[in-house]
């Protein structure tokens, strides 16, 4: 899974994040991977890792900024957010229909918008099919953590004193939300229990 690029490559750390599909990893604007072979382009895609061979394929150029990642709990739908706000770009979230059998991504549909001035980066599913998201970086009103209903409703909100980067679903009963802030960490236990298990 690569989780950020940068001038020298890009830098990968394997990720659990589904327990049928191989990997599916997203990028920004390396042309090279320290982590197994040159990526044949500097244009932000998104790939997935073939778990055998370790062959990256595209998956999606539909980005300008491919940042958090997250599976649906029946692991047919994949979430990924656009982060290039900062850069004139999008801040969205979108969804796409996953074939496990294949890996391949299609019908990519906008999922979540109209972030601006903030965007959002962390995004986790939980057991019902709801995703969260962390949410900052412009108006401290908004900072803190979203939750979409699989529709892509807005059904909730949870505001931080500071800007929000990540969260993770964690607890013996995966139900209890970690949340990192700028200079904190912060828990909420809440109704549901995270998809993903640890």
């Amino acid at each position: 899974m690569v989780t950020r690029s940068g001038p020298g490559g890009i830098r990968a750390r394997p990720l659990r994040t589904t327990r049928s599909v191989s990997p599916i990893l997203d990028t920004a604007f390396s042309a090279t991977t320290r982590a197994t072979r040159p990526i044949p382009s500097n244009r932000p895609r998104g790939y997935r890792v073939d778990g055998k061979s370790g062959k990256a394929t595209i998956v999606t150029d539909t980005f300008d900024k491919p940042n958090g990642l997250a599976f649906s709990p029946s692991e047919k739908k994949l979430d990924i957010i656009d982060t290039d706000l900062t850069h004139g770009g999008r801040s969205n979230m979108r969804v796409f229909d996953v074939d496990i059998g294949t890996g391949k991504v299609t019908n990519d549909k906008v999922f979540a918008e109209n972030f601006a001035p903030e965007f959002t980066d962390g995004v986790r599913t939980d057991i019902d099919g709801n995703v969260w998201c962390s949410m900052g970086w412009a108006d401290p009103k908004e900072d803190g953590v979203r939750c979409y209903a699989p529709s892509g409703d807005l059904i909730g909100k949870i505001h931080l004193p500071e800007t929000c980067a990540n969260l993770a679903f964690g607890g013996p009963k995966r139900n209890r939300l970690f949340v990192c802030g700028s200079t904190s960490v912060y828990a909420v236990y809440v109704e549901t229990q995270g998809a993903l298990l640890p």
